[in-house]
């Protein structure tokens, strides 16, 4: 049975990509205009063409974190709600002294790994997120199935051929973006695949663009240095992953970081970033020594072909890799902290983190802080149900070859 699945949910992706362009029903696009024709704009081009019309497509929803606002589900205890993961320590560390700074790095990011995937300590990333709904042989748009548990926690399941993705983007210390690295997350019946594309998969590829970007470059200090550090084989420095404070759910990879020095050169860099095909850097290792690998490089500087403090070298890009903390989403807080086991879930379902279906006005003020906090304040957005991209289904009355929840080992407690 698992590999009809397989069978059939590459089938069905297949013919949806065939009718990508043909005629499809409106979208509500989440972002304004303007700011999706800015961001569009800045696309870099990839090696995968399918990608590239499909981000130019009505297809694509792009949305950030203020327009889906981040945020997680308190469906235990009382009261029960929405809450932003910008949530006031106070709301936890009156009744759990030390309990916000167990779940929190800063305000609205959650300690390592459900944090920001590699970019926790960076200062200068600027982050977009795409959705794009598949569409069925008629052309209509398949929905996210929606459904509430007993216990009052909403569930959903995005339907196959579902694709989320991540756009990054540098903000150089003149304000200007450039993207560096583009992620696709795909839906498949038993789970989700993943992408990941970047400019210069190896060493060698970035001292080609460079000399062909400056042909004098020897007579330039600064790439002098960029270039001998690109040839050597051993400037890798051990960068274990620990998480402290989730560290029950996460084993740290015996990773390493590559740090590049300074280009001392935007208008190269921009260059570099913004004329090279973005190619898939699954299972692609920039470089090894001594029995390290490292996935991407690192650097300290602003203005950089990856941002300042890029951790993101220490991660391998293969499912199981970039599957094992996206796998918790959804899981009680109580999991981690037992004495936390009243204040609801980690943010996201469904192994995606960015997306939820919750009115923002209904549960956040205009000030950032929360809204009705003793009602539960969870309102299913009503551009998303008018347009059908969700509805109150449940999975198991739906085709299993469209709808199927991705099993975990833990468990939801009703307290």
């Amino acid at each position: 049975m698992k590999s009809m699945h397989f069978l059939i949910s590459p089938f069905l992706f297949l013919f949806l990509s065939q009718k990508l362009m043909g005629a499809t029903p409106s979208l509500p696009q989440l972002m304004p205009p303007e700011q999706v024709a800015h961001y569009r704009a800045l696309l870099p081009k990839t090696s995968n063409e399918y990608l590239n019309q499909l981000l130019l497509s009505n297809r694509a929803i792009f949305y950030d974190a203020t327009i889906i606002i981040p945020g997680y589900q308190d469906s235990l205890g009382d009261p029960r709600g929405f809450r932003p993961n910008t949530i006031d320590r106070s709301f936890i560390n009156l009744a759990v002294p030390g309990g916000w700074e167990s779940l929190f790095a800063k305000k609205g990011v959650f300690h390592f790994p459900f944090g920001t995937g590699g970019v926790d300590h960076s200062d200068n990333v600027v982050k977009i997120n795409v959705w794009i709904p598949p569409t069925d042989s008629r052309q209509q748009f398949l929905p996210v199935a929606l459904w509430r548990a007993s216990f009052s926690r909403f569930h959903w399941v995005f339907p196959v051929g579902t694709q989320i993705g991540e756009i990054l983007m540098i903000q150089f210390t003149d304000g200007e973006l450039r993207v560096f690295e583009i992620r696709i997350k795909t839906r498949t019946l038993e789970g989700w695949t993943n992408d990941v594309y970047r400019p210069f998969l190896t060493p060698s590829r970035l001292i080609t663009g460079i000399e062909s970007a400056v042909p004098n470059w020897d007579q330039d200090t600064h790439l002098q240095k960029i270039v001998n550090h690109l040839k050597q084989a051993n400037s890798l420095s051990a960068y274990p992953m620990k998480s402290q404070h989730f560290s029950n759910t996460f084993s740290a990879p015996e990773g390493a970081l590559d740090v590049l020095p300074d280009f001392n050169n935007r208008s190269l860099v921009k260059k570099l970033l913004s004329t090279h095909v973005f190619e898939l850097a699954n299972h692609q290792v920039w470089r090894e020594s001594s029995g390290k690998g490292v996935h991407t490089p690192s650097t300290l500087a602003h203005d950089s072909i990856v941002p300042r403090n890029y951790e993101a070298g220490v991660f391998p890009i293969n499912d199981q890799s970039c599957n094992r903390c996206h796998e918790h989403a959804g899981r009680q807080i109580g999991d981690f902290h037992s004495a936390l086991l009243a204040y609801g879930e980690l943010w996201g379902e469904d192994q995606i983190f960015s997306w939820h279906p919750f009115e923002t006005q209904a549960f956040l003020k205009p000030d950032g802080s929360i809204k009705n906090f003793n009602d539960d304040n969870r309102r299913i957005r009503r551009d998303f149900l008018d347009s059908g991209l969700v509805e109150y289904l449940a999975p198991a009355e739906q085709p299993n070859t469209i709808y199927k929840m991705i099993p975990h080992d833990w468990k939801y407690t009703p307290f």
